[in-house]
């Protein structure tokens, strides 16, 4: 115990006095998350969703009046034209197609007749695949269905079954209370994350790895220098002495994470709620990012090949993993190699804790996957940790 403290002791009287260091924890964070999100974000703040009707009757438009609803989402009815244009300028960042089929689909049960697309750049969740908005959606286009099926089932024609069902798509709420948390009206632009919310957790994710890394690579050129050896040498065992300098980076990669998330908070006015289910995904993210740095010296014989490939797996991984922009820019066989990377799980679990949803599986699963990925790469990164 002596030897983990006297490691975490000498590591932060060490790290806190380098100004590069505070630099790279602070400074060249937050002016990143200003020009990548605070000024893009700073142009709009509703999702604009072009919707093209083929379907005039009063189910399509009780369906566009639901989408309406949704805070911060501006719908617009245009031609396709006019959707195309906008669309392809990326004016709207949805276009949603009302097909002539929508409403006789509702009506008899069958899979609406709707197409959602989005708009590759945006970084606006509203409406993509798995969002609770999406998730709403075909829950109320269900409660329209099954209203129209009564109706027909009492004996009522097909138009006492339309109106029905678009009644019942009205009344639908907006978004499901048993899965969504109120917290969802937060600002920019009705999404999990507004584009400022989503630039400042990536690029927290990104410097945090770099941070971990850079930290793993003092410890090679402590190693180098034969710290490393007379510490062993002191505590009689490698343990202690690996355990010690697992915590320190564990402890600075929190720090890095609670000190960018208040630094962003007071210079570029970004807040999250339900702190604690956030700081439950960054303490396993960060806790992978350590057991990945110790891998990673599996791989290098020096400090200088450790720079050079945690700076490209940092970097590399938080763009795959859809940390600097959205997953859907990129191919689709891409978009798979996500589902591999903690970076990707990380994003998805603080979208779910910003929203507050802690005890629902879209939470829990992220969490767990960080889990696993922290316990394996901890294992074998600390069983096999050696310094050329």
């Amino acid at each position: 115990m002596r030897t983990m403290v006297a490691i975490v002791r000498m590591w932060f009287l060490t790290q806190w006095r380098s100004v590069s260091a505070i630099l790279t924890m602070l400074v060249l964070p937050v002016a990143l998350v200003y020009v990548f999100g605070y000024l893009p974000s700073a142009k709009s703040s509703d999702v604009i969703v072009a919707v093209v009707r083929h379907d005039a009757s009063p189910v399509a438009g009780a369906a566009i009046t639901w989408l309406s609803r949704i805070d911060h989402v501006a719908v617009q009815v245009v031609t396709q034209a006019q959707a195309d244009r906008e669309f392809a300028q990326g004016v709207a960042a949805f276009a949603v197609d009302i097909g002539s089929r929508f409403t006789s689909d509702v009506v008899y049960g069958r899979p609406a007749d709707l197409t959602i697309a989005s708009v590759p750049v945006s970084a606006s969740q509203v409406l993509r695949p798995g969002s609770p908005v999406r998730i709403a959606l075909r829950a109320a286009l269900a409660k329209g269905r099954l209203a129209a099926a009564r109706v027909l089932a009492a004996g009522g024609d097909y138009a006492m079954a339309a109106r029905a069902g678009a009644r019942a798509i009205l009344s639908a709420p907006t978004l499901l209370g048993s899965d969504v948390h109120v917290a969802y009206r937060s600002q920019g632009a009705g999404a999990i994350l507004s584009q400022l919310q989503f630039s400042v957790l990536g690029f927290m994710e990104v410097f945090v790895a770099i941070r971990v890394f850079g930290s793993v690579q003092q410890l090679l050129e402590a190693r180098k220098a034969g710290i490393w050896r007379r510490l062993i040498a002191a505590a009689g065992e490698p343990v202690p002495v690996i355990a010690g300098y697992t915590f320190c980076f564990l402890l600075e990669g929190l720090l890095q994470f609670a000190l960018l998330m208040a630094a962003d908070h007071v210079f570029l006015g970004v807040s999250f709620h339900h702190m604690g289910y956030i700081g439950v995904v960054a303490f396993l993210y960060v806790a992978s990012m350590v057991g990945m740095a110790f891998l990673l010296t599996l791989w290098v014989t020096n400090p200088r090949q450790f720079s050079e490939i945690s700076s490209v797996t940092a970097m590399g991984f938080g763009m795959l993993g859809g940390l600097l922009w959205p997953l859907s820019i990129e191919p689709a066989w891409l978009q798979k190699v996500a589902d591999f990377l903690p970076q990707h799980w990380a994003l998805d679990g603080f979208q779910m804790a910003a929203l507050g949803i802690g005890l629902h599986t879209a939470f829990w699963l992220p969490c767990i996957v960080l889990a696993g990925f922290s316990a394996l790469f901890l294992t074998a990164g600390a069983a096999r940790l050696r310094f050329e």
